[in-house]
């Protein structure tokens, strides 16, 4: 059942949710860029039977009361599923909502972790695991819901972003239409997420007995990806402390390093080092190394890698000062 919460219901509906332990989570927003003033204009939750559209477009739910129950229920909450988790959640950290509790699942992140399972080939590419729309037709047979994105290309809803270049503006489209569009959007990463997870535990009693006992199962990799993804979006928002200082002697040294290893090598032979081409000419044509083939998408592209790990094992393989310099 798709709820539009307003302030009749308000009070039940955080209750309820509040004894949920796995909750979704999807946002609609004024743009894509939250460090340039776009912002969340519904927050969508959906548990396992339905979906609550908190709106806080014009006419809506009061924004500054109505956040800190949201934290309310995120708080409570054991699991939360994302569909890109990183964005989400840099825009409600602007309504100061924190995610330090609940583990955090994201739907994106769980694909690409399935995808040695269903995709060992990497045909597939980094950017449809972040999508919900290849979510949601390859795990649940669903096309996405295109209404809204239908609405906007009709009545011309656009306006411009921080780089001149045209954004869609979801928050012009009426909220009858936004409703339905944003609770499919919840619902979708409800189940998708649900549906990694059933995969990946039955794949982990299947290869139960023939996985060596010092390897771990897919689900307890499911939990240090889980980690990750809160520990980067804390990173995105926090920064990082460096010694700057030390950084700039540090670089300093390496270039002088690399230089002197350059000056030797040309001494032994002209060699553009950063030409990949130029160096498997060198090491193919005149050392007669045999170089792997590199495949994209299952097809060979015609090249042989002369990549950091190619050329480790080949130092380590055959006894030549040029190339462990090189290396």
């Amino acid at each position: 059942m798709q709820v539009l919460v307003n302030q009749e219901n308000l009070n039940n509906v955080v209750a309820t949710l509040k004894t949920q332990s796995r909750l979704a989570i999807d946002t609609e927003t004024t743009g894509l860029e939250p460090f340039k003033g776009d912002r969340v204009f519904s927050v969508i939750i959906a548990d396992e039977s339905n979906e609550y559209y908190f709106n806080f477009n014009i006419g809506g739910l009061h924004r500054a009361s109505t956040m800190p129950l949201l934290q309310e229920i995120i708080s409570a909450a054991s699991h939360l599923f994302f569909i890109n988790y990183d964005y989400d959640s840099t825009m409600l950290h602007f309504e100061n909502i924190n995610f330090i509790k609940p583990t955090i699942l994201d739907g994106g992140v769980m694909a690409r972790l399935e995808n040695s399972l269903h995709d060992p080939s990497g045909r597939k590419s980094e950017n449809q695991f972040f999508s919900m729309d290849y979510l949601a037709k390859y795990y649940l047979s669903l096309e996405k819901d295109s209404t809204v994105v239908n609405h906007i290309k009709q009545n011309e809803l656009y306006g411009v972003d921080s780089k001149g270049k045209k954004k869609p503006l979801y928050n012009k489209v009426p909220l009858d239409i936004m409703f339905k569009y944003g609770c499919s959007d919840a619902r979708i990463t409800f189940d998708v997420c649900t549906e990694i997870i059933k995969r990946i535990n039955g794949r982990d009693k299947f290869y139960l007995a023939s996985r060596p006992k010092n390897w771990p199962n897919i689900m307890s990799l499911l939990a240090n990806e889980a980690k990750l993804s809160k520990a980067l979006a804390d990173t995105k928002l926090r920064g990082l402390l460096l010694d700057k200082e030390y950084c700039i002697k540090a670089r300093a040294y390496e270039l002088e390093n690399a230089a002197a290893l350059l000056a030797e090598i040309k001494k032994t032979v002209n060699l553009n080092v950063n030409s990949p081409k130029q160096v498997q000419n060198y090491l193919m044509g005149e050392l007669g190394l045999t170089l792997p083939k590199i495949i994209k998408r299952g097809k060979w592209t015609g090249g042989y890698s002369t990549d950091a790990g190619t050329l480790e094992a080949l130092a380590k393989k055959h006894d030549l000062p040029v190339l462990n310099k090189i290396v």
